[in-house]
C-alpha cells in the first residue's frame, strides 16, 4: 500500500484501497454510506437557498449521472449562444454562465423535470451501471440471503464496480440489482461481447 501511495494518482490509489477493503472484508455489515446519508436545504437571509447533501454510493452515482447530463445540455446551449454571438473562435470565458452557475441551474432544472412527471409514471432504467462478474454476484446473493457457504471468500480478481471503475461491495451491488435490472454480457475478451441480454 505504501508503494502504491507513492506512485499512483490519488483517484487510482483510492480505488486500490477500496479493492483491498473488498477483498479483506467484502461484507462489512450495514453500508456506512447508507447510514450516513443526509441532506439539508435552507433559505438564507438574502432569499437565496443553500443545498448540502451526503449521499450513499449508488444514490450519488444516480444523482451525479442525471446532473451531468443536464449540465452538458446547458453547456451545449451556452456554447451555441456564444458561438452565434462571437463567431467560430468562441472561448470558454465568453459563455453566459460559469461552470458553478451552470451546475446550480442544472439542479433547478432537475427539480423542474421531476415536478413535471405525472404521479405513478414509470421511471427510466438503467440509471446506474454496475459491472460485476457472475460468480461474485452469486456469492453476493448467497450472503445477502444467508444461503450457501458464507465462509467461501470472494476471488481476488472479482469484478464489482461502477462503470467509471469505482469499486463497491458485492452487498451494495446486489441491493442495487434488486431495485433495478440485471443484464448479462458474455465476453470473449474485453472488447468482444458474445451474448447480451436481460
Amino acid at each position: 500500500m505504501v508503494s502504491n501511495a507513492t506512485r499512483l494518482p490519488f483517484a487510482d490509489f483510492a480505488k486500490t484501497v477500496a479493492r483491498f477493503e473488498q477483498l479483506t472484508d467484502p461484507d462489512p455489515g450495514p453500508d456506512p454510506t447508507m447510514e450516513g446519508r443526509k441532506a439539508h436545504s435552507s433559505r438564507l437571509l438574502d432569499g437565496m437557498g443553500r443545498v448540502d447533501a451526503w449521499l450513499d454510493a449508488v444514490g450519488w452515482t444516480t444523482f451525479d449521472g442525471v446532473l451531468g447530463r443536464i449540465e452538458k445540455e446547458l453547456f451545449e446551449a451556452d456554447w451555441a449562444a456564444a458561438k452565434a454571438e462571437h463567431g467560430a473562435d468562441v472561448c470558454l470565458d465568453q459563455l453566459a454562465r460559469t461552470p458553478e452557475q451552470r451546475r446550480a441551474d442544472a439542479m433547478v432544472e432537475m427539480a423542474s423535470r421531476a415536478a413535471a412527471v405525472p404521479a405513478g409514471a414509470k421511471r427510466p432504467l438503467p440509471v446506474v451501471v454496475i459491472h460485476m462478474d457472475s460468480k461474485t454476484f452469486e456469492r453476493g446473493i448467497e450472503r445477502e440471503f444467508d444461503v450457501g457457504d458464507d465462509d467461501e471468500p470472494y476471488d481476488s480478481d472479482m469484478l464489482c464496480e461502477f462503470a467509471d471503475g469505482t469499486p463497491i461491495t458485492p452487498a451494495m451491488a446486489v441491493k442495487a440489482a434488486l431495485r433495478g435490472h440485471v443484464q448479462r454480457a458474455v465476453y470473449d475478451s474485453p472488447a468482444v461481447i458474445l451474448n447480451y441480454g436481460r
